[in-house]
């Protein structure tokens, strides 16, 4: 008897609410339901409706009823506040609620990048692609509900677990819903984990491939057939060490030279005077060695190295790198519809993260083709992970801050360079020259430690400071005077290394000092004021 009374006090509960929800429809069709005035109207008409009888019920307010008549179109639009508590609803029905908010247009425009993150929910896959393209414009409305334009941050929140990502990118590019200017930090948060053709895709897409021809990437990020090369031209092989073809080549598919600086091959295959590739032959090799450049790891599966081969398909090709040209690591092959590789995943192999390969090794494995142009046919190869992650991270607070600090230890009261401090700048020099950073320039800002004053100073030879002027090298009539060209010359010092040492061309650094009026810690005597600050201005 307990259980039967349980059994009807649930049917009883069950038809209570189908009576609230089939009222509600009868109401809303027949056009007897009434105008809501307010959002706490409307919570009470859905009291006790939950799921799919809550779900239709907000859908006959919102207008998909027989009489066509939007009741809440006094209280329309809604925030993303509002439409959680209309719907405290399972992530099955987010995506319809998405889609019929914003093809009535009665959602609020302008929604943050965190509001359409809490809009979505834990959406994913094609549900997600779904609600987000809705939400960007692809509904009946013909409305865009976000404000764009879009930051890489803020894509790569709104992609997150998200199907067919390439295909997003192709509509925001198209619809000009990215920020101008992305580097290739903001890009990769924008690929996200796409790889293969598909991240060639995405690339070509924010490189200027998209129906508006316009380029979402900073222009010193070369984007070469898809795919990236944030070192810009250096990133490419620039000497060609040993050449080797094997049978099935003659001229003028043998000028091994070819393979060496950009890609030069257009698509088309030479013809029978010149060439923009080299052939291997059967089972061939070429070596070439990166100068100005290196190859390193990513720290990631994003493909490190690209082999340009011309023609259909990439002939299969063995590949191994080496740091000094003797010594090589198998780090797989190129072949069908690969041209990239991914030397992180070779550890197994020898591959030391960060280690600096100079050496390309490429190996024809089938001799495919036939003469005079047998075996694979390399245009360029090139290094997509061309620098250190610590050479990474300091391009990103350059990027990202337009200044660094470089904690250079000087001796006291001289602007001389020792030894200990060259291998901080020779990481200065790589990042300064990188490519990332070829349109702007540089300011080196000497600072020093102390209190200044108005004395006057001097030094010997030595460098120590002495009061007899009879013995001193030379003086300055006040301390500050001192403290103001000692921090110009280390600042110089430093300025004089990076143009011997690196491609910088001169004019692009610009020096000068600020004596001790700016120290970086606030003990005047800490030797860590004594330093050379980098400053980045963008043209």
């Amino acid at each position: 008897m307990k259980n039967l009374k349980i059994i009807i006090l649930i049917c009883l509960i069950f038809i209570a609410g189908f009576g609230n929800a089939s009222t509600l429809s009868k109401q809303a069709n027949d056009g007897t339901l009434g105008k809501i005035t307010s959002i706490d109207q409307a919570l009470q008409l859905l009291d006790s409706l939950e799921g799919s009888d809550r779900y239709s019920a907000v859908l006959d307010l919102q207008g998909w009823n027989d009489a066509d008549i939007n009741y809440m179109s006094g209280v329309t639009p809604l925030s993303v506040d509002d439409i959680e508590k209309l719907m405290p609803i399972a992530q099955g029905y987010r995506k319809h609620i998405i889609e019929n908010f914003t093809d009535y247009d009665s959602l609020k425009s302008d929604l943050t990048i965190d509001q359409a993150a809490k809009l979505l929910g834990t959406l994913k896959d094609s549900d997600r692609y779904s609600a987000l393209h809705d939400l960007l414009g692809s509904n009946k409305a013909k409305k865009s509900y976000l404000q764009i334009p879009i930051s890489a941050d803020g894509a790569n929140n709104l992609m997150q677990n998200m199907s067919y990502r390439d295909s997003m990118i192709e509509y925001m590019t198209d619809s000009d819903i990215f920020v101008d200017q992305l580097n290739y930090s903001d890009a990769n948060k924008v690929i996200g984990k796409l790889d293969g053709k598909y991240r060639v895709s995405a690339f070509k897409d924010l490189s200027g491939d998209n129906k508006l021809n316009k380029n979402y990437l900073v222009e010193t990020l070369i984007v070469i057939e898809g795919i990236p090369f944030p070192q810009g031209p250096i990133s490419f092989a620039d000497k060609v060490i040993d050449y080797k073809p094997g049978t099935g080549v003659e001229s003028p598919h043998d000028d091994m030279n070819v393979a060496i600086g950009l890609p030069g091959n257009s698509g088309d295959f030479c013809d029978t005077t010149e060439c923009n590739e080299v052939s291997l032959g059967v089972h061939g090799t070429i070596i070439t060695q990166f100068i100005d450049n290196y190859l390193t790891t990513s720290g990631d599966s994003s493909l490190d190295l690209w082999i340009f081969e011309t023609g259909g398909a990439v002939e299969a090709t063995k590949v191994d790198v080496s740091v000094n040209g003797k010594d090589w690591i198998d780090v797989g092959k190129v072949a069908g519809a690969t041209s990239g590789v991914d030397i992180d995943a070779f550890k197994d192999n020898g591959i030391v993260e960060d280690v600096k390969y100079r050496y390309v090794r490429l190996t024809d494995l089938k001799g495919e083709s036939s003469h005079p142009y047998q075996g694979a046919d390399i245009d360029a190869v090139g290094a997509i992970s061309a620098a250190t992650k610590e050479i990474r991270d300091l391009i990103k607070i350059i990027e990202e801050n337009n200044f660094v600090d470089f904690d250079i230890a000087f001796e006291g009261n001289h602007w001389r360079l020792q030894d200990s401090v060259k291998p901080e700048l020779d990481k200065l020099g790589e990042v300064l020259s990188a490519h990332a950073f070829s349109k702007g320039s540089f300011e080196l800002v000497g600072h020093v430690a102390g209190k200044g004053g108005m004395h006057k100073v001097c030094i010997d030879s030595r460098h120590q400071v002495v009061d007899n002027s009879r013995f001193a090298m030379e003086c300055w009539d006040t301390d500050n005077i001192w403290a103001q060209t000692l921090s110009e010359r280390r600042a110089q010092s430093v300025k004089d290394y990076l143009l011997k040492n690196f491609a910088i061309p001169e004019d692009r650094i610009k020096v000068y000092g600020v004596g001790h009026s700016e120290h970086k810690f606030d003990d005047p005597d800490n030797s860590g004021n004594r330093r050379v600050e980098v400053k980045y201005i963008k043209n």
